[in-house]
């Protein structure tokens, strides 16, 4: 078993009940709430996190908001990380990482003077 895993996760809402009413909803792993899902302001969106594993399962949670709608994923995937990678980001057990933003570096885009 690795000893962390990479998580990513996608949520797209895209009107597909037609009640035109994105959902807000938290995603917790394991007992630590790790975001909020906010489709109004990104849709789709994708949340990653280095999750340090101890067992051969993870609980993942949606958590519903009150008059938020309705919690929804449209893919979850789960990677093991190679041993000893991102052991000083982590800073022990009951921590995670989590991507906050990603700049694309396509070489293809770049002008070059």
């Amino acid at each position: 078993m690795p000893s962390s895993i990479l998580l990513r996760a996608q949520f797209v809402y895209q009107n597909y009940d037609g009640f035109a009413r994105c959902p807000v909803f938290a995603v917790s792993l394991a007992r630590a709430m790790t975001s909020d899902i906010n489709l109004s302001k990104a849709d789709p969106q994708t949340q990653e996190f280095i999750w340090p594993v101890a067992k051969d399962t993870l609980p993942v949670c949606f958590d519903s908001i009150p008059n938020s709608g309705y919690p929804v994923i449209s893919s979850l995937e789960v990677r093991p990380v190679p041993e000893g990678a991102y052991v000083g980001g982590l800073g022990g057990s009951e921590k995670f990482l989590r991507k906050v933003y990603q700049i694309n570096c396509d070489s293809t885009n770049v002008s070059l003077l």
